[in-house]
């Protein structure tokens, strides 16, 4: 007998639900999909018991008893029907395509019914096989029941996250579907509560339900879709929102062109909020990269990626003019302006009072040259100048009294006088909620006050340079990226160093530059906690040989 055969029906089902259903997010996003392409103007969606109960409700056009029985083979599909077809895609999904592989590892109830049907049918699969059928009293659309996903492929369960991960995924995905289908109305509910819910009427409204006001008004429309200025900018690029021809999807390419256009107005480490929605020609366009077609790839990069960066580059030449005033600011309402929106303290002379100390021991003192660009501190030296980065140095000094002052658990706590109010989306709330232990070590006292507010009432007694807000989205973007309990606490210690720092830009006097330099000295450590460099030196070696006056 030879080595090879053909695999038995279930299994290749179930390799298949590999490939389709990745978690529960990915089986949520295929069925809101197919739901889409059956018409429907509203979908909802309600997860119970633990991530073990999942239906999704919708008012589409339905499917006749045949019809529901053939939705769970392999490749059958109401879409396609010749080779061409698979490269010039108008739809979604196919409503087989993922009925097939989700009922391979889950139990399963499909019930539908379409307008000319008096009476409805449910089709009960368990892994695959159909196991009962009957008649149900229903209205014209789709309901779908998923039980214990993966139950009979453990090996493949033991892989998902922790619920409240899966969770967050679940409303992340939701959250970009919902922005997909502007048209339609979405609910999203868990254990009962609605947490994500769009009205269906038109792409501002789903914006600003989605992302509640405080995103919204920092938001403007432009061909492609929505900009979001520097209140709103990020640590990640995971605040690009791409669409093609209004699926949601992953686009390096786009992603690049909306950074490359916003070249001049982020900072370094800084990422653009933005949504794009790009229509293209289906037949100029790849969604068959990926299985679960989240990834795209055009026929045409060059022109894509010229279209959108030119878009955005037009759109802020235009706005920036717009907005372009000759009015002069008196000097006392400029620094009214600052303190209000950096929290900056200021002296009457416009420079930053000295929130640092040095060591009565300490005896060196530095030729402080000056000031370049209000960004570097220059110090000479016998034979070279140094050029000291004021922001990585000041953030060395916070990083590592911050870090002493936590690790002997002397980390005071300050009452705010003002609790700050502050609205977040949902997926910043779940992370917050998710690791608050880790805020009430740092002495924050948050507290929920609606579905998309919380109330800060305590923060740490750190002179923050920046608003609360700022501080706990920096925190949020930390502990996404941590893979550990200590790299949770050791990314919260930077990003509250980096929020209480001078910045680049900022105008210091000599005082305030000689106790810099002399604290960094005394700590003894040249790199901000990034691993960034503080000090570079242009020796006069170098001078000699730019000038010519040495070979």
């Amino acid at each position: 007998m030879g080595l090879i055969h053909i695999l038995d029906e279930n299994i290749s089902n179930i390799i298949a639900a590999g490939e389709v259903v990745e978690n529960y997010a990915s089986l949520i996003k295929e069925l809101y999909e197919n739901s889409l392409d059956a018409k429907a103007k509203n979908i909802l969606i309600e997860i119970s018991d633990k991530l073990n109960y999942i239906k999704i409700t919708d008012d589409g056009t339905g499917m006749q008893k045949d019809d529901i029985y053939l939705s769970v083979e392999r490749h059958a599909t109401s879409k396609i029907s010749k080779k061409d077809d698979i490269f010039n895609l108008s739809s979604f999904g196919f409503r087989g395509e993922a009925l097939a592989s989700i009922a391979a590892v889950s139990k399963m109830n499909i019930s539908s019914k379409t307008n000319d049907m008096k009476i409805g049918h449910m089709v009960t699969i368990y892994g695959g096989n159909i196991i009962a059928d009957k008649s149900v009293a229903m209205k014209t659309g789709t309901v779908i029941e998923i039980r214990n996903l993966f139950y009979n492929t453990p090996a493949r369960k033991k892989f998902l996250n922790k619920e409240s991960t899966e969770i967050m995924n679940i409303k992340d995905i939701v959250l970009k579907l919902a922005l997909s289908a502007v048209e339609v109305s979405t609910n999203l509910v868990i254990d009962g509560k609605s947490v994500i819910k769009t009205s269906g009427r038109g792409i501002d409204n789903t914006v600003y339900e989605v992302f509640g006001k405080g995103i919204f008004k920092n938001l403007k429309k432009f061909k492609y879709g929505y900009l979001g200025n520097s209140e709103i900018f990020r640590a990640s690029k995971n605040y690009i929102f791409t669409y093609v021809n209004n699926r949601y999807t992953k686009s390096n390419l786009i992603e690049r062109a909306v950074i490359d256009a916003y070249y001049m107005k982020l900072m370094k480490h800084k990422y653009p909020f933005a949504i794009i929605f790009y229509d293209i020609n289906p037949s100029e366009v790849d969604v068959n990269v990926h299985p679960s077609k989240k990834i795209v790839k055009f026929s045409d990069e060059k022109i894509v990626y010229g279209q959108i960066k030119k878009e955005i580059e037009d759109f802020f030449r235009l706005d920036d003019r717009k907005d372009y005033t000759n009015e002069t600011i008196s000097e006392t309402n400029k620094k009214e302006e600052v303190d209000k929106i950096d929290s900056f303290s200021y002296s009457p002379k416009g420079y930053i009072q000295s929130i640092f100390s040095v060591s009565e021991n300490s005896k060196d003192i530095y030729d402080i040259i000056g000031q370049a660009f209000d960004t570097y501190v220059l110090v000479k030296k016998e034979d070279s100048i140094d050029f000291y980065d004021q922001h990585a140095m000041h953030e060395r000094i916070k990083y590592e009294e911050l870090k002493e002052r936590y690790a002997n658990q002397i980390l005071g706590a300050k009452q705010l006088l003002i609790p700050e109010v502050i609205e977040l989306d949902e997926i910043t709330k779940d992370v917050i909620f998710s690791n608050i232990d880790i805020f009430n070590e740092f002495k924050f006292d948050i507290e929920l006050i609606s579905e998309k507010e919380i109330v800060v009432r305590q923060v740490p007694d750190f002179e923050l340079r920046v608003s609360i807000k700022s501080v706990i989205e920096k925190m949020v973007e930390s502990l996404k990226t941590s893979d550990s309990v200590v790299d949770i606490r050791e990314n919260v210690i930077i990003s509250i160093a980096c929020r209480s720092s001078i910045m680049a830009g900022q105008k210091l006097d000599a005082n305030q530059m000689q106790k810099l330099v002399s604290k960094l000295h005394e700590i003894n450590k040249y790199n901000c906690p990034h691993g960034r460099p503080v000090i570079a030196k242009v020796s006069k070696e170098m001078l000699d040989k730019m000038h010519k006056r040495i070979l």
